[in-house]
């Protein structure tokens, strides 16, 4: 495996922290003005499947996850987790205020499988209270669809957190974005109808199994 910067596995308690080389493409969410996510497409080389500047903590049995099936660039964050525990991929976002308003945007693949669930949410870094929240259970298997969520900053710094089960096939996060203001349909500038088909048992790029506020101004153009 290659050696990336900033990622962090969390496994069994110990959490593992390697350092290494830049990113290496440009996903389509780096052109949206004012994200403040730090490696938004899940690109660069990545250590156990380990995205550079992401968390991840597996789940306790069944887990697997990798990076595989972009929604642009070259990568998304793919969860298949197989024993009914979710995988989980973090970030802490930097740069923002409190008590301000924000937009949390992601692409989103289903697979649609069944007995599956993702949750997509939003938690204050130090009390962890909720501050928004996504969930879906049993979604439909379909294209990459965007997902957006407003939330307001306490006196910390956000987390944004993905969790997800999907076997056998996986759900998929790409292209995700915090900007500043309440923005309830912002057009990325990125394509809408990709579809993604990922065949259970292929091997992705990086793949990890571990048994038993508001404004008048789009700032997404």
């Amino acid at each position: 495996f290659v050696a990336v910067a900033s990622s962090t596995l969390v496994l069994a308690g110990v959490q593992t922290i390697v350092a290494g080389s830049e990113f290496a493409d440009s996903p389509g969410c780096e052109a949206i003005t004012g994200n403040l996510v730090h490696n938004c497409g899940f690109e660069g080389p990545s250590a156990l499947g380990v995205p550079d500047q992401w968390t991840v903590v597996p789940a306790a049995s069944g887990s697997d996850f990798g990076l595989f099936g972009a929604h642009t660039g070259d990568r998304a964050f793919g969860f298949g987790a197989t024993g009914g525990l979710d995988d989980t991929v973090s970030q802490v976002i930097s740069g923002t205020s409190p008590n301000h308003a924000y937009t949390l945007g992601f692409w989103l693949h289903t697979g649609g499988s069944i007995g599956t669930d993702f949750t997509a949410s939003v938690t204050d870094s130090v009390s962890a209270a909720t501050l928004a929240s996504h969930s879906e259970t049993n979604p439909p298997s379909g294209p990459y669809r965007l997902i957006t969520m407003t939330f307001t900053t306490g006196a910390n710094a956000p987390k944004i957190s993905f969790a997800g089960a999907d076997a056998p096939s996986f759900f998929q996060v790409d292209d995700v974005a915090v900007v500043p203001g309440s923005v309830s349909a912002p057009p990325f500038p990125l394509p809408t109808t990709t579809t993604v088909t990922v065949t259970p048992g292929a091997s992705p790029i990086a793949h990890v199994r571990v048994a038993p506020a508001s404004t008048t101004t789009n700032p997404f153009i």
